[in-house]
């Protein structure tokens, strides 16, 4: 790890959320912040993930991590603005969720970049099952679905959620994201989604394509 990531997980551990703020704060007056933020944010939730999987933190720790890293990206992002305004214009309906588990910070960041590129997209927030993404992604006839996860028991049940989406709309994509795909390259293939974004900027990218290949279909 990245000697900033280091530090800030060391503080997150803790509990010490003043010393993790000083440390976004850091990361907010350098260039090109959010995109660092990025980084040193996936750095510390793979390592946290990789702790926990080999039992060497608490529970609370676990979440304790998450919570204050979800409280300062919000703190920060809102405070300076550095996603911006863009007027909003698509014709496909898009959705993001992160599945089974309840840590939503990598779903949030992809979340800000979308509504920066000027996507419109819906939130399903976290700790959905299979089925409860696959009725809301039916009833609100969405086309491009977003599934963020944490932990490989999760990534695993994805392949379940496309085989049913696929049954009822074939044309639906999948697009999915988080440590598990970071870790086998191969495993978002596995799980048979339509793309893998390995970080919120390169989700973008695979959303933009799709609705522009969909517009030149039109």
């Amino acid at each position: 790890m990245q000697e900033i990531s280091e530090k800030l997980l060391e503080f997150l551990l803790i509990g010490n959320k003043i010393k993790a703020d000083k440390i976004f704060n850091e990361i907010f007056q350098k260039e090109n912040p959010f995109i660092l933020l990025e980084k040193t944010l996936i750095e510390v939730m793979d390592k946290v993930g990789d702790l926990w999987e080999l039992q060497e933190i608490s529970l609370a720790q676990y979440y304790l991590v998450g919570v204050i890293c979800e409280e300062l990206f919000k703190k920060y992002t809102e405070k300076t603005n550095v996603l911006g305004k863009i007027q909003k214009q698509q014709k496909l309906n898009l959705a993001i969720v992160t599945l089974e588990d309840y840590h939503g910070l990598g779903r949030k960041i992809v979340l800000s970049f979308l509504n920066s590129a000027g996507f419109e997209i819906k939130d399903y927030g976290l700790g959905k099952t299979v089925n409860e993404v696959f009725e809301r992604s039916l009833r609100d006839k969405i086309d491009i679905l977003l599934v963020s996860t944490l932990m490989l028991p999760a990534a695993l049940k994805v392949k379940e959620l496309v085989k049913k989406l696929k049954e009822k709309k074939p044309e639906i994509k999948i697009v999915v994201g988080g440590a598990p795909f970071r870790i086998d390259e191969n495993l978002w293939k596995e799980v048979e989604a339509d793309e893998f974004g390995e970080t919120a900027s390169e989700a973008v990218k695979i959303v933009r394509r799709m609705v522009e290949h969909e517009k030149s279909n039109i």
